[in-house]
């Protein structure tokens, strides 16, 4: 008896008496099991399982790039014969597909690909490069802009080198062929070869260029032509069918639509005055507005004209006879600043008809 209370406390202390009450033997010799027995399978069998799927994991072999159709990374095997698009459905994405150089925080602007270089693993964005009369790079926009550049830097906003014969930039359009607005130089084109900085064509009823100072507060020129060899800064030429001038110049101010300085010229032995060389070379008919010719509509020793803007104290009028008078000749012509008209004299009565032309400059 006392043997065995020593034997069922020896199985309760080892679990093996509750696995004795819940487990058994039947006849045809299947055991049950108990309770804890089927925790004790239950967690063999998923430790088992766990191993499994991690020499599972271990053995597998990396995808082959192209092989099932995906694009793998680190690979430069990737290849199709067929388009490959990426739709960005929603209206939350902050770009569509990006790369960056070591990381980049992106702005307001939610553009479709970004590419992104800051000398870390590269040194441009974007390389466009193109053969056979290939077109490297073409942007076209309905509504829209096609190409918007922006900087805050102190480099060019765009910069366009061409080593060739052909233009640095060939920009046809039929409304605005290049819009650029700048905090510095809104735009610089280098050329070599002989070829031209900046080609602007216009198919429509646009200029091919326009310039524009939007800041009301600046003194800088809206275009600036700059030569340091022995070339012109500007050279205009228009076709034979041309109906409008080479060259036209409009101000709304009080200064003059142009404005020609010529070399400086010191004070000197032969100048006792300093002043400046030829600024203005005329090679042709000149046309004036402030000149005309005066006719006599009566006999008489006067005749009063108009004068188109009117004058000022820095007017000045010359005027001559038209018309063979013998002796008759212009005795002056005078300016009245108050209503605008030269009064001129001749030093004796002319004969109705006569004939006498004026110039105001100034």
């Amino acid at each position: 008896m006392l043997k065995a209370m020593r034997a069922r406390r020896h199985a309760v202390r080892t679990g093996a008496g509750a696995d004795a009450t819940s487990a058994g033997e039947h006849s045809d010799g299947r055991r049950e099991v108990g309770r804890r027995g089927m925790l004790r399978l239950g967690g063999m069998a998923a430790a088992g399982a766990a191993a499994a799927t991690v020499a599972s994991v271990a053995s597998a072999s990396p995808a082959a790039a192209g092989v099932d159709g995906d694009v793998v990374l680190g690979s430069v095997s990737n290849s199709t014969p067929n388009a490959t698009a990426i739709d960005v459905t929603g209206g939350s994405a902050p770009y569509g597909f990006g790369v960056t150089d070591n990381g980049f925080s992106f702005t307001s602007i939610s553009p479709a690909i970004v590419a992104h270089a800051r000398q870390g693993n590269f040194n441009a964005g974007v390389l466009a490069y193109a053969e056979n009369s290939a077109t490297a790079v073409r942007a076209i926009a309905n509504d829209a802009s096609a190409l918007f550049a922006s900087n805050v830097s102190q480099y060019p906003t765009l910069e366009v080198n061409n080593l060739g014969s052909g233009p640095g930039a060939h920009v046809t359009a039929t409304g605005e062929g290049v819009k650029v607005e700048s905090g510095g130089n809104a735009l610089t084109a280098t050329a070599s070869a002989g070829g031209a900085g900046l080609a602007a064509t216009a198919t429509g009823t646009g200029p091919a260029v326009q310039a524009i100072i939007a800041n009301g507060n600046s003194l800088s020129a809206a275009v600036r032509a700059i030569a340091t060899g022995k070339s012109g800064a500007v050279d205009a030429s228009a076709a034979a069918a041309a109906t409008k001038p080479t060259v036209q110049s409009t101000s709304a101010s009080v200064q003059p639509a142009v404005k020609a300085i010529g070399k400086a010229v010191p004070v000197s032995g032969a100048v006792p005055v300093a002043g400046n060389a030829a600024a203005l070379s005329v090679q042709g008919v000149a046309s004036f507005t402030r000149s005309g010719v005066a006719s006599l509509t009566a006999a008489g020793t006067s005749i009063v004209v108009s004068v188109p803007g009117g004058l000022t104290a820095a007017s000045h009028v010359l005027a001559t006879m038209q018309t063979n008078t013998g002796t008759v000749a212009v005795k002056a012509a005078v300016p009245n600043t108050a209503n605008g008209k030269v009064t001129i004299y001749l030093t004796a009565s002319a004969p109705i008809g006569t004939k006498i032309a004026w110039f105001v400059f100034g």
